[in-house]
């Protein structure tokens, strides 16, 4: 039997199983902790393409769920009240199991059916086909993709992109590509582990306190911060 559980945090919980990388082999690594049957395994991989690599989800659903950003976060990109992003989102989860009719993660994590295989067989069966069904029907977003590596849309900042014409300037390229390592979330990964964190720790508390509270060297280094990197002075 199934009992009454947050659609959000299963949808959420799951896609976490790929890491913040997107990363369909890993979630399948980690499902297998819950299920190795091949139908129930399929049925897992079609659901996180569904979400993870199709425009199946609205823009602002999609940063929350996928892209795993917060509230505050989506109310700041898209310029909508939290309370706007709140309801939308409960409205997109019930518009997914609606659609597909169960939630699969949930069918393997919680082992629902487990006491009729029969059903709990043609469930996921169920699921498979309408899983297949509605990803025929909807385009595809990059898989697999390099760019889902950064930490920011390089898309936004490009002027479309092709194959480059005319001759490269290769020193501005290897200059853009230098500037630009600091993007990259495996690149910021190696070089936070290997920052001292007090240091961090420092300058977290710096920009997360009124300057009313400050000394006078912390808010000389604040202010120095603040125009290095190009932060409004508060």
């Amino acid at each position: 039997m199934k009992k009454q559980r947050n659609n959000t945090i299963s949808v959420k919980d799951f896609l976490k199983m790929g890491s913040k990388y997107r990363d369909v082999k890993l979630m399948l690594t980690g499902i297998k902790k819950y299920t190795e049957t091949k139908e129930e395994l399929e049925m897992l991989e079609k659901y996180y393409f569904l979400i993870v690599n199709t425009d199946y989800l609205r823009e602002d659903v999609y940063a929350f769920l996928v892209d795993q950003k917060t509230y505050k976060e989506i109310v700041a990109e898209f310029g909508v009240h939290e309370n706007y992003v709140r309801n939308i989102i409960y409205k997109e989860i019930k518009r997914l199991f609606d659609d597909i009719t169960e939630d699969p993660f949930a069918l393997v994590r919680y082992k629902d059916y487990m006491e009729d295989y029969g059903l709990r067989k043609e469930k996921v069966e169920i699921l498979n086909q309408r899983l297949e069904r509605i990803i025929s029907n909807l385009t595809v977003r990059r898989t697999n993709d390099l760019l889902d590596y950064m930490v920011v849309n390089l898309e936004k900042y490009g002027n479309g992109y092709a194959e480059y014409e005319g001759d490269i300037d290769r020193e501005l390229l290897d200059d853009t590509v230098e500037r630009l390592q600091y993007l990259s979330q495996p690149y910021l990964d190696k070089l936070f582990g290997v920052i001292d964190e007090r240091i961090i720790g420092y300058i977290v508390y710096l920009l997360t306190t009124n300057n009313r509270r400050l000394s006078s060297r912390d808010v000389g280094v604040k202010e120095e911060i603040c125009d290095m990197w190009y932060l409004p002075k508060r």
